[in-house]
């Protein structure tokens, strides 16, 4: 298995990207609230022939318990929202309680992707943008493509 790339740490760029979930989850119960709490399940190892040997012995994952607002955080990256738009959803539902929401969520968010537990959908695309130093929302199958001298598209 390869190890995570080192996430992109700027404000601004964080803005654009879709937080995915790419580890299972339980619900643990409800705040006072009635808002949903949950933990995440965490392999034991890393090691791919390790896990196999855990499931042997019937080894649990492990169970990072989320609070109420990581659990909120986490039920929202389904990959349709930003990172922006899930910012707007944190003060939205907990008001001043996530303040500074930005500097919040995108620490939780690269621990989070640090770790192999949540991916950043539109991540490549800007790291091979920012390589070639132009905007990585610039469709590229929408520009003129040159022919060279015998017709055959380069």
């Amino acid at each position: 298995m390869s190890r995570p790339t080192k996430p992109i740490t700027t404000p601004t760029d964080w803005g654009t990207f879709r937080p995915v979930r790419a580890r299972p989850h339980e619900q643990r119960g409800e705040d006072d609230a009635g808002r949903p709490l949950v933990s995440l399940l965490l392999p034991r190892f890393r090691a791919r022939f390790l896990q196999r040997l855990a499931t042997r012995l019937n080894l649990q994952p492990f169970r990072l318990k989320l609070d109420v607002v990581g659990s909120f955080v986490w039920l929202h990256c389904d990959g349709d929202k930003t990172v922006a738009e899930l910012g707007d959803a944190m003060v939205a539902e907990f008001g001043a309680k996530v303040e500074p929401v930005e500097e919040r969520l995108t620490k939780f968010l690269s621990q989070l992707s640090r770790g192999g537990i949540v991916e950043l959908a539109g991540r490549q695309a800007a790291q091979q943008a920012s390589k070639e130093h132009r905007s990585p929302f610039v469709d590229t199958a929408s520009e003129p493509q040159s022919t060279s001298a015998e017709g055959v598209t380069a």
